[in-house]
């Protein structure tokens, strides 16, 4: 139905549970909210911070927001902010997923990138000061980086794909702090999907963001990615864990599951991992998210040593090594509904010869996301004939792809290897 058989509503008069089956618009015709969109607290706030105070929704859609008059908000009344919004979230006890704003039908917002791209910096530079004080023994408060998990769980809220995107994305260089902000930043997103409230997810940032504070308290060799270790300098590496979350447990205010899952990153599920090689269940949750996110950025990031591999073979790698228990099943299928396929900002070729670039997740599953044509068009693949013929390697990372048939029998370590002889 056209927008002038629309009915105009009140963003006051929005009610959080509604389904509104239509599109809803602004008043000069702009799409605000896809079709199937429920209403949040979470998307009324959002509309609220951008200035919005009237939409026009379907009449079917408008009669499930009629109110008694009595009972109306007059357009002056205190309105819910982001701010309220991110606090509900993170206090309702209820999984953090049913607070984000539904963006499906939106494409990426060129402010919300020059945001997220100042919230990666300036992590960097907060991380860096807190491993500053850790390496002088001078850490006396975490309260900065409890503020950056809450800032990043503002970010998923607002728009979690294009949040994954920007945080997650293979750089050329990356160092220790960098990726720390990268792990804790996509950790937080698979523990949305995993249906975690905003108490943990928060949780989970910290203990990224502070996994690896221990080799501060080490030579310097050991924090440089990707360098060669002996074997004997590979058994002191393989404490620093242990060193991490003594760091933290000079620091009162940092609770004991957080210090547990900092000591247990890089511990795997089929109990290969260090510092004392845990299995299964022993390990502690936040640990088992992280694993498989570090697993990853190991893949596709750049080292000096070797080019990144390509997202969506790493992604291949992950599920092929998840057969032989390395990772927990439903963290990786998190992880695979988080990043799809085909990882959020990657650039693909389609089956017309066209180039595009992965935007959304899909509705349902993960082989068919949302991308974005050169020109700008949008295409929804589970409603196209058009599909992705292959993935492209980005022009400003080094990177290398790994065939599906060399995949079935790597292990992480062999996988990285072979990038340095594919690049060699």
């Amino acid at each position: 139905m056209g927008q002038s058989a629309n009915v105009t509503i009140w963003v006051e008069d929005l009610q959080s549970g509604v389904v509104c089956s239509h599109p809803i618009v602004d008043q000069s015709g702009v799409l605000l909210l896809g079709a199937n969109t429920e209403i949040t607290e979470s998307v009324i706030a959002g509309l609220v911070d951008r200035g919005i105070e009237q939409v026009e929704v379907h009449p079917k859609d408008a009669a499930q927001f009629q109110k008694d008059d009595s009972k109306r908000k007059e357009p002056s009344a205190k309105r819910t902010t982001h701010a309220d919004t991110e606090q509900s979230a993170l206090d309702s006890g209820r999984p953090l997923r049913n607070f984000l704003v539904d963006r499906f039908d939106e494409p990426l917002d060129e402010k919300r990138y020059e945001s997220l791209k100042k919230d990666y910096a300036s992590a960097i530079e907060q991380v860096d000061e807190i491993r500053e004080a850790v390496s002088k023994h001078q850490l006396k408060t975490i309260e900065a980086i409890d503020d950056l998990s809450q800032r990043f769980t503002s970010n998923l809220i607002d728009d979690h794909d294009q949040t994954v995107s920007v945080f997650g994305s293979a750089q050329e260089q990356c160092d220790l702090t960098e990726r720390s902000v990268k792990l804790a930043n996509l950790g937080m997103a698979v523990a949305v999907e995993m249906g975690l409230d905003g108490k943990a997810v928060s949780e989970i940032g910290t203990t990224g963001l502070l996994h690896d504070v221990g080799l501060f308290m080490m030579d310097e060799k050991f924090r440089q990615v990707g360098v060669v270790l002996s074997e004997d300098e590979q058994w002191t590496y393989r404490k620093h864990p242990i060193l991490s979350e003594q760091c933290l447990s000079e620091v009162g205010e940092v609770a004991s599951h957080i210090r547990l899952a900092v000591e247990q990153v890089h511990e795997q599920y089929n109990g290969v991992g260090f510092p004392r090689g845990l299995s299964g269940n022993r390990i502690h949750p936040y640990a088992r998210i992280l694993n498989v996110v570090d697993a990853y950025l190991q893949l596709i990031l750049p080292t000096d040593r070797r080019p990144g591999i390509l997202p969506h073979d790493a992604i291949g790698i992950l599920l092929h090594q998840a057969r032989h228990g390395l990772f927990e099943p439903t963290v990786i299928r998190a992880f695979l509904l988080t990043q799809t396929l085909f990882p959020l900002g990657s650039t693909v070729e389609l089956t017309d010869g066209t180039i595009a670039t992965v935007i959304r997740r899909p509705r349902d599953g993960y082989a068919m996301p949302v991308l974005q044509r050169e020109s700008g068009e949008r295409i929804d693949l589970s409603q196209s004939t058009i599909q992705i013929a292959r993935p492209i390697r980005s022009d400003a990372v080094d990177q290398v792809r790994i065939s599906q048939q060399a995949m079935e029998s790597m292990t992480l370590e062999s996988a990285m290897q072979a990038a340095i002889n594919i690049s060699g």
